[in-house]
């Protein structure tokens, strides 16, 4: 029997959880519930003006600072695509990444909290930082005009 209801994520289209209910009541249990692959919110005003830009093959990581409440000093890396939107993150990237900080969440179904946890984004991964500032020197000189978007482009093929 495939029982098919839908989670709690969207409560106006019918995915409210009364399907959760429907399952325990069929004597199934339920495991804890967590939110997954979200877009995370960020109210920056600097950010919002960027909306619509895609970064490509980029480190997404994350780092608990020390007045979490959680493991203090995790890191966690993921490589894969942001798309900037007019409300924070989101893309492939920011998808996967958003399970792992679920995961940290110790909540019953809740929103992700990003309280004590700050994300980076390496626009340029493959590069350590001195390379990278040996290129921008050099190319800065004889490509004084490029866009940063090309540059990035170019820097991430190496």
């Amino acid at each position: 029997m495939i029982l098919a209801t839908g989670g709690k994520s969207y409560p106006h289209t019918g995915s409210n959880g009364e399907g959760y209910d429907l399952a325990t009541n069929l004597g199934h249990s339920i495991s804890q519930l967590r939110p997954g692959a979200t877009p995370l919110e960020i109210n920056d005003p600097y950010l919002n003006k960027l909306s619509g830009i895609t970064l490509e093959n980029v480190e997404i990581s994350y780092k608990i600072n020390d007045n979490s409440t959680i493991e203090k000093g995790k890191v966690v890396k993921v490589r894969g695509n942001i798309l900037i939107t007019h409300s924070g993150l989101s893309g492939p990237g920011i998808l996967d990444i958003s399970n792992h900080i679920s995961l940290d969440n110790q909540c019953e179904y809740c929103e992700l909290k990003l309280n004590g946890i700050y994300i980076e984004v390496d626009l340029v991964p493959n590069i350590n930082e001195e390379k990278l500032n040996e290129m921008i020197i050099k190319d800065s000189s004889t490509n004084g005009k490029t866009m940063i978007k090309k540059l990035s482009q170019d820097l991430s093929k190496e």
